[in-house]
Order: C-alpha cells, then sequence, then structure tokens
C-alpha cells in the first residue's frame, strides 16, 4: 500500500471519528438515502468542509446495523481506484439525539 493510499484510508477514519468532520456524517445519515453512494467531495462541499485531495473515486453509502441496532449505523468507504474499503460502526443516535422511540426529546 503506498503512502498516498494510507493518506485515504486515514481521510476515511477521520472523517467518522473526528469531532470537529461530524458534520460530514449528519450530512450523510440526514441528507443521503440508506444505501446510496455519494462522492465524498460532494458530501464536503454540501456540508461547507474543505479537505483537498480527495478523488472522485472515493465515495461513501450508510447501512442500518447488521444486528437491527436501530440507534447504530455502518458507514462504508470505497475507493474505486485502489478497490480498497474501510468501514465504521457509527453510534447514530448520539449523533443525531435520538433513540429507537424516535427523538430524544419525545417523551423520555
Amino acid at each position: 500500500m503506498s503512502e498516498s493510499d494510507e493518506d485515504r484510508l486515514s481521510i476515511c477514519g477521520d472523517l467518522v471519528s473526528v469531532k470537529r468532520w461530524e458534520p460530514f456524517v449528519v450530512g450523510l445519515f440526514q441528507r443521503h438515502a440508506k444505501g446510496d453512494w455519494i462522492q465524498v467531495h460532494n458530501l464536503c462541499e454540501e456540508v461547507g468542509i474543505t479537505l483537498t485531495g480527495i478523488r472522485p473515486e472515493l465515495v461513501v453509502a450508510w447501512l442500518d446495523d447488521p444486528f437491527g441496532d436501530e440507534g447504530y449505523a455502518v458507514i462504508i468507504f470505497y475507493d474505486d481506484e485502489t478497490k480498497q474499503s474501510l468501514a465504521a460502526h457509527y453510534n447514530r443516535a448520539r449523533l443525531l439525539g435520538i433513540s429507537a422511540n424516535g427523538p430524544a426529546d419525545a417523551g423520555g
């Protein structure tokens, strides 16, 4: 794996783990349907994140938790140029303030 390949995966990891990049994940969950592939650089532009060097071949999608936990989702990055992928299990409920019964402030 080349250094630039490692950088691509590092950027993906940062986008789902660094607090200042949370608008990326919020935008993914709120603006795009489950299972839809979106170019990472387009989503960054949509939510006002400026990152350089993100190629159009890098895409992202989200899916429901594979074991039915409604508070979690799986985020998948795929780089069509290198054929590499990265997945993250994400606490969607914490980020969006929701519970399995709906918004956290709806009745308790």
